[in-house]
């Protein structure tokens, strides 16, 4: 079995200066709380991690026209966007990662859309219907 470890460039930080968790990137830094951290540590330390793909904007509903509701009104993280739940799941090499209870006003679900493009290169993949994991 091989160790978890983060994607080249990433890493789990405590800023013992600052007090805070952080998930260092290439790109800049994402402040995680304790609670955060200890989600990221775990999901490096498994072989799979099924992880909530509703929304891909926090306003998507309002943008369509279909409701005022924002995501966190309805209790999902949307994965695009400050807070958002792809780029730190991006920071994971390990593990395998599908993203699941996906609605279908979500772009990802588009094969050829930016946003499926995003959550490929962030590493994570899109269940389908039939999907079946071996652990």
């Amino acid at each position: 079995m091989t160790r978890p470890r983060l994607a080249t460039g990433a890493r789990l930080r405590y800023d013992e200066v600052r007090e805070e968790h952080l998930l260092l990137i290439p790109e800049g830094a994402v402040k995680l709380n304790a609670t955060a951290a200890d989600v990221l540590a775990r999901f490096a330390a498994s072989d799979l991690v099924l992880m909530d793909g509703t929304f891909w904007r926090e306003d998507e509903l309002a943008a369509l026209g279909i409701s005022e509701r924002r995501a966190a009104d309805m209790g999902h993280v949307p994965l695009s966007g400050p807070g958002g739940t792809l780029e730190p799941l991006a920071g994971l090499q390990r593990p395998r990662k599908v993203l699941v209870h996906i609605n279908n006003t979500n772009p990802i679900l588009l094969e050829d859309s930016p946003e499926r493009e995003a959550v490929v290169r962030a590493g994570v993949e899109v269940a389908y219907d039939g999907l079946e994991a071996t652990l």
